[in-house]
């Protein structure tokens, strides 16, 4: 798994990075808590799971970064990631089709609530790390998390994620993030913790 970060790096604007990306988020997002919060029936959280990535993919467009390898997948946005209008918020609202009114309105604060943690200006955000069970335990989170990581460390940059799955905390940890603020998901004993990373000096 020896690669290059120009081999790994790749925007989301290339239609074959975006698919293999999102094939590989969707097999690993599958048991996520934060995803069977979202999409509680096991019957259609696959289709539910791939409107999601498929809105962020498209959603940030150029101002996305991927790190891909065959079992894991990264999705970066850029501090100049676009910001939500009306029309991004209709597409938005679309990733819950066939869900009730009322479970649409819990749903959009408790995503509300994760959005208005505090989090550093002009940093980088992951919006997801997946490595799927067969790359677990060969480094290929790490593998995934460094081209990115020297792009943010060379432009003097802060980064952040939110983690609804705490066994991976110690990881984010080991690369410099820390814990901040958390929320519980509404409706759940769920939690997702915001991570902060510091710039790097350059």
């Amino acid at each position: 798994m020896r690669m290059t970060s120009q081999e790994l790096l790749g925007p989301s604007s290339d239609p074959e990075i975006a698919q293999s990306s999102k094939d590989v988020l969707c097999r690993a997002f599958l048991e996520d808590p934060f995803m069977a919060w979202m999409f509680p029936e096991t019957a259609t959280r696959v289709e539910g799971v791939g409107r999601w990535f498929d809105f962020w993919i498209e959603f940030y467009g150029d101002q996305g970064i991927y790190t891909v390898v065959p079992d894991g997948a990264a999705i970066w946005a850029k501090p100049d990631a676009r910001e939500f209008d009306e029309e991004w918020g209709v597409k938005f609202f679309g990733i819950f089709t066939g869900e009730t009114p009322e479970r649409v309105d819990t749903l959009f604060i408790g995503l509300n609530a994760i959005e208005e943690l505090p989090k550093p200006p002009g940093s980088w955000y992951l919006n997801a790390l997946a490595v799927t069970p067969q790359g677990r335990g060969k480094g290929t989170g790490k593998v995934l998390m460094a081209p990115a990581l020297e792009l943010i460390d060379a432009d003097g940059a802060p980064a952040y994620l939110d983690s609804s799955n705490h066994v991976n905390e110690s990881f984010y940890t080991r690369l410099g993030f820390y814990a901040s603020d958390k929320v519980t998901l509404l409706g759940s004993d769920e939690r997702v913790q915001r991570m902060v990373r510091d710039p790097k000096p350059v």
